[in-house]
């Protein structure tokens, strides 16, 4: 019986060693990527195109992206705009954990699916989400304006925070989409 257990030990430690420069190469591959898509992120510029992101601080004049944004705004992060705060043409995702307000759109997307994960704020005077064909928002925190949520294409919203929206009339408008 330890001849047989032996043997078998030796046959596994033979596939370790075979296998052993394969799986140190995929360590290797998966923490460059790793590293590779951490350093792909930077601060965030109010004009660029498919920036990827990270606004921890105040943006007084807001994000215009003219290709596909994926932007988070941590806790500490503030972003202002009159227009809109974030703006994106192509898809564009945005993470937001800190406020995003604006004198019309919050967040504006385009063309494509606009994807918004919030636990923050995000006003718009006019309408806090707005994605032009698609939104898909999920909702931790706080979104207001005259509208919460609109698309005249398609709406996926999880709500598990506060979508308000009202008119001056008392009309209540918290998500509008196909």
């Amino acid at each position: 019986a330890q001849h047989i257990r032996s043997s078998l030990l030796q046959q596994i430690e033979r596939m370790t060693m075979t296998f052993s420069p394969f799986l140190r190469g995929l360590l290797f591959c998966s923490t460059a990527m790793a590293t590779v898509t951490a350093a792909q992120a930077q601060d965030c510029r109010d004009y660029e195109i498919d920036q990827t992101c990270v606004n921890s601080g105040n943006l007084p004049i807001g994000i215009v992206d003219d290709g596909a944004i994926n932007l988070t705004n941590t806790a500490t992060g503030t972003i202002l705009g009159s227009f809109a705060a974030v703006q994106t043409w192509l898809d564009g995702e945005v993470a937001n954990h800190g406020s995003i307000n604006s004198d019309t759109f919050g967040v504006l997307g385009f063309t494509g699916t606009l994807g918004v994960t919030n636990t923050g704020s995000i006003h718009g005077a006019a309408i806090a989400v707005i994605g032009l064909e698609a939104a898909r928002v999920t909702n931790w925190g706080d979104l207001s304006g005259e509208f919460g949520i609109f698309s005249p294409g398609a709406v996926t919203a999880l709500n598990y925070g506060t979508i308000a929206g009202s008119k001056a009339s008392g009309d209540s408008y918290g998500i509008l989409g196909d």
